[in-house]
């Protein structure tokens, strides 16, 4: 489960790439099953928020930066060819990107401001919260920043506005957002839950600072 934290792809084209780089896949997947039966992968991970978390794990489980930089440069070549075939359409298109923020890239075998050289405006996933606390309105107006300053694209972050969610959050993590540089936001995540109160007080938030 959880491939996408580091775990694939050991599909037969990437571990013949890899093997051409030097890379030892065997070992690299006796490290990660290794951070599997320590409780690390995936969800130990993903729950990571502070750097000393970060280093204590890849010193214990070293092959998981190797494949995540394996991986990481993969992601960023083929973000640059579908980046590239699509601006050579006739038809003008832009090309968003929906992404982790830049804190929590590296989970996900991406690397935030190489992505971002291939689209014209991104949205960071700051609703999708890997952390044991939903990340509070000043950190989501915190990443927008590095967001903006990583990158210079137009920052459309991703607002959670499930019904779980208190109206004044929703207003909060609104207004942070603006105030550190966002164009504008998404309302995140499924319309379908996503109630109408909710909606309004976005709309609201949205009209009182002057951005419709």
């Amino acid at each position: 489960s959880n491939p996408e934290m580091g775990l694939s792809c050991f599909c037969s084209i990437c571990v013949q790439e890899a093997k051409a780089d030097g890379l030892d896949v065997d070992g690299i997947r006796a490290g990660l099953l290794k951070g599997i039966e320590m409780g690390h992968i995936p969800h130990g991970v993903e729950k990571m928020k502070t750097a000393d978390e970060a280093f204590r794990f890849l010193l214990n489980v070293p092959q998981y930066l190797q494949w995540l930089k394996f991986r990481k440069e993969i992601m960023v070549r083929l973000h640059k060819e579908l980046f590239e075939y699509i601006k050579g359409k006739k038809d003008t298109y832009l090309v968003g990107l929906d992404i982790y923020g830049a804190k929590d890239d590296w989970k996900y075998q991406t690397q935030f401001q190489e992505l971002a050289q291939y689209c014209d405006w991104i949205k960071p996933m700051f609703y999708s919260c890997t952390y044991e606390e939903p990340l509070s309105p000043t950190e989501i107006g915190e990443g927008v920043k590095l967001a903006k300053e990583l990158s210079g694209k137009p920052i459309y972050p991703g607002i959670n506005c499930l019904s779980s969610e208190p109206t004044e959050k929703i207003q909060q993590g609104i207004y942070y957002s603006l105030n550190h540089g966002a164009e504008g936001v998404i309302l995140s995540w499924d319309y379908a839950l996503t109630p109408f109160k909710h909606m309004q007080t976005a709309k609201n938030e949205l009209i009182r600072q002057g951005v419709i």
